[in-house]
């Protein structure tokens, strides 16, 4: 009977045969899971890939929003308020539904931000506003109603390209080129 351990990820029985070692070196200090299975290990990677983009794209969309607004810093209560977009929490009268990840993404916020940039400078040249927070969440507000629109633009547009991109290349067919043989020849218009 073979010997069995368990995963050191998922806490599951797995055989010794199939465990093997990993060494996460996207961590500070590196760490050593022994006796992961192999789906474990990919699972986990797929993990670390999925935060680590995650913390460039909301990098980049705080980048965009403080370059829009021309401050320095962002207020706390903005980034609760970003938050909530992107896990999908929804508050109502005190309650609080909390989601995790069900929102919508760093990078369609970024996109939607870019999309209304018209609107937003609009608001932030014709209204006055009591404060910063308020500037902030006004073109959020913004941002919120028309992120289905921006986002189907953005996606109607990359599969413009596409297909523009597909048809040059289909159409770049070489043909030969026959010159006249004589002065009547009509052959080169049909």
């Amino acid at each position: 009977m073979p010997r069995r351990c368990k995963c050191h990820l998922c806490k599951k029985d797995i055989t010794v045969d199939i465990a093997k070692i990993y060494k996460d070196t996207t961590l500070k200090t590196p760490k050593d899971f022994k006796f992961c299975s192999n789906e474990c290990i990919e699972k986990y990677k797929t993990e670390i890939n999925f935060k680590v983009q995650e913390k460039l794209d909301f990098a980049e969309l705080l980048e965009y929003i403080i370059l829009i607004h021309n401050q320095k810093y962002i207020p706390n209560g903005f980034y609760v308020m970003l938050y909530d977009l992107r896990n999908g929490t929804i508050r109502r009268s005190g309650m609080i539904i909390s989601k995790n990840k069900e929102g919508v993404k760093w990078c369609d916020i970024l996109i939607t931000y870019k999309y209304c940039l018209d609107k937003i400078n609009w608001a932030l040249d014709n209204k006055e506003f009591k404060s910063d927070t308020a500037k902030l969440n006004y073109c959020l507000a913004i941002v919120k109603n028309n992120i289905d629109k921006a986002v189907f633009n953005h996606k109607k547009e990359l599969n413009n390209k596409t297909i523009n991109t597909k048809n040059i290349i289909e159409n770049e067919t070489e043909c030969e080129y026959k010159p006249r043989k004589f002065k009547n020849d009509i052959s080169d218009i049909l």
